[in-house]
């Protein structure tokens, strides 16, 4: 009776034993059917100044760096591909910016295999075994900073649960707006080319082709015309670009108004404007040049204008011309002014005799000499001389 019993119990503690075996084994089946899964990552940025707003531009590239530890999955090793990166994965590199970018550099250099390359931005890319995983950036979206390279670990592990569709929401935002400042310069010279100061004012128009941004206060696509007293700079103002655009073509002239005694400059300057990214500096930047309108390169906008004072030497800028004497105003009757009038009338008086005649002739004589010739107005001198010697003693014997 009691063999029975026994063998009883012992059929009994067999039994419970398998049972427990097989209850052990379906569950070591059912996790490493769950340590094979398969998961996806889709790469969402967001726009951090708009909210998180999606960014749905620009394609990633993705490589896995580490294989996850199965007894651990916030734990890794480098995979194959970067066992010789000499990086290590712990809690501290894993929250450092240093680390992705570190391993990024590694894959580069040694053309490592992507697990995909050109991802879009919004776009699922499933399959993708458990592991440590680096995103890089490789097309970037217009207008926006790029993304620095970061890493997604695949599972994710919360406290009750293991997340295998990851959703990765990286922050960018736009590139900071870049301005322009032409100026010209405007120059004044005298008929000698040499730099003067005056007072006058001058215009200039800015004339853009098509709808090219222009200065606040003046409509894209609008002529602007500016004012400036005397010689210097000219701003033309400031124009603001919010992204990468152009080329953008303005036309710059001065304004002839016509000023009195000024030789306008003519020239027409083309000034072209193209915004591009600096993507060392990961920044907008505006480049530019300069052509007059035959195509010839210039590396500034230049006007000068020539000024031609009509005094003929000065550019003072006055009257100039030549002076005219007053006439003399003659007077009947007795004399009731100054010696200056009977002063006229001794040298009427005194034209009327011989010898001031003989004199007259003489001064008439060498003013218009054609020869101006000194010997002959010499000679022609010392016979006046003696002709009005003899005339003298010949007044005397008839006196």
């Amino acid at each position: 009776m009691m063999k029975r019993t026994n063998i009883k119990k012992w059929i009994v503690a067999c039994t419970a034993g398998i049972l427990l075996a097989m209850q052990s084994l379906t569950a070591l089946a059912a996790t490493h059917e769950e340590s094979i899964r398969t998961g996806s990552i889709v790469i969402k940025p967001g726009d951090q100044d708009q909210g998180g707003a999606e960014v749905l531009e620009g394609t990633y590239t993705l490589y896995r760096v580490g294989d996850v530890n199965a007894a651990d999955f916030t734990r890794f090793a480098p995979t194959d591909a970067f066992r010789d990166s000499s990086v290590e994965f712990n809690r501290e590199t894993l929250a450092s910016s240093e680390l992705p970018a570190k391993l990024l550099e590694f894959a580069r250099a040694h053309a490592v295999q992507a697990v995909r390359s050109d991802i879009p931005a919004g776009e699922t890319t499933d399959g993708l075994s458990e592991g440590l995983y680096l995103i890089s950036q490789q097309a970037l979206a217009p207008g926006y900073r790029r993304i620095s390279p970061f890493l997604v670990i695949l599972p994710q592990v919360d406290e009750q649960s293991l997340t295998y569709d990851i959703t990765a929401r990286p922050k960018t935002e736009k590139l900071g707006a870049v301005t322009y400042h032409p100026t010209i310069e405007k120059r004044i010279v005298d008929r000698n080319g040499n730099a003067i100061s005056r007072e006058e004012s001058f215009r200039f128009t800015v004339t853009p082709e098509g709808s090219a941004p222009m200065p606040a206060g003046t409509e894209a696509g609008q002529p602007r015309t500016l004012e400036r007293k005397g010689a210097g700079n000219v701003e033309l103002g400031e124009i603001s670009f919010a992204g990468v655009a152009g080329p953008f073509t303005y036309r710059i002239r001065e304004v002839n108004d016509g000023l009195r005694n000024y030789t306008y400059d003519e020239t027409e300057y083309v000034l072209t404007l193209q915004v591009v990214r600096d993507e060392a500096a990961d920044v907008l930047k505006v480049e530019s040049s300069i052509k007059k309108a035959d195509g010839t390169v210039v590396d500034r906008m230049s006007f000068t204008n020539t000024y031609r004072s009509s005094g003929g030497g000065h550019t003072g800028g006055g009257g100039g011309g030549r002076h005219v004497r007053p006439s003399a105003v003659k007077t009947s009757g007795t004399p009731t002014t100054g010696p200056g009038e009977v002063l006229g009338a001794v040298r009427e008086a005194a034209a009327d005799t011989p010898v001031a005649k003989v004199l007259g002739a003489v001064r008439s004589g060498i003013r218009t000499s054609d020869s101006g010739n000194i010997v002959l107005d010499g000679i022609a001198l010392v016979g006046a001389v003696l002709l009005l010697g003899a005339w003298g003693i010949l007044w005397k014997k008839r006196k």
